[in-house]
């Protein structure tokens, strides 16, 4: 199984397309903010591309990306795309929430900074991209 969260207009064939805005008709309307509706270890793939920079940082972003580890199966992948913080798109934004750069990917690996973070991803590709930050974790 394979999930596009915050699918926004950008559906992706052969994932479950996941948006908390119903004007989208994702197949599943979610604010990931409260939690993903799967098991542990369930999903093979997540993909989010310009949505975890809407998530206010801190504990809401702690808690959405905890989460996204816990559904992923040992040896799944995660791909996440974001604004770059050395490109002004990451700031002009008034509804971008959290900040993002290279250094990021770091926290998630489990060389644990404390603040509640579970999660213990192995880092496969950190790149910077035009504009986005692209990293890919895997579980």
């Amino acid at each position: 199984m394979k999930l596009n969260i915050g699918c926004g207009r950008n559906k992706k064939e052969g994932y479950i397309n996941i948006d908390k805005n119903p004007v989208f008709e994702p197949d599943i309307i979610r604010d990931i903010t409260r939690g993903l509706p799967f098991n542990n270890d369930s999903i093979d793939e997540i993909y989010t591309s310009h949505c975890l920079e809407h998530i206010d940082s801190g504990e809401d972003i702690i808690f959405v990306m905890n989460e996204l580890y816990r559904a992923l199966k040992p040896e799944g992948l995660l791909t996440i795309r974001v604004p770059h913080t050395k490109e002004y798109g990451a700031f002009c934004d008034p509804t971008h929430k959290s900040f993002w750069n290279e250094q990021s990917a770091q926290y998630w690996t489990g060389d644990s900074y404390g603040y509640g973070i579970k999660t213990k991803f192995k880092i496969l590709e950190n790149k910077i991209e035009g504009i986005e930050l692209i990293i890919k974790f895997k579980k």
